[in-house]
């Protein structure tokens, strides 16, 4: 998956100052919209991922934060922007 920037970008989250990433890979920017104390972010699938998900892939999110797992909400995009407008109605 790739993160993308969108409409309302209004930070890029970078890697922490100590990230290893000899030993815990690559970590990518992360455009991200903060507002009403959410961080949203956009992921775009390459069509081999599509397909394994299609075909029952799981969707697996790895959160760099200790111990612990902030909450999170995963949807899809149309499903997202449909609830924003119902919210702003």
């Amino acid at each position: 998956m790739t993160p993308e920037t969108f409409e309302g970008v209004n930070i890029t989250l970078t890697s922490p100052e100590n990230w290893d990433e000899k030993k815990r890979g690559l970590c990518k920017d992360l455009p991200v919209k903060r507002e009403d104390g959410t961080c949203t972010s956009r992921w775009s699938l390459t069509p081999a991922e599509r397909r394994a998900v299609y075909d029952g892939a799981h969707i697996c999110v790895q959160i760099a934060s200790g111990n612990t797992q902030p909450p999170i909400s995963l949807t899809v995009e149309q499903l997202y922007l449909n609830k924003q407008t119902e919210r702003n109605q």
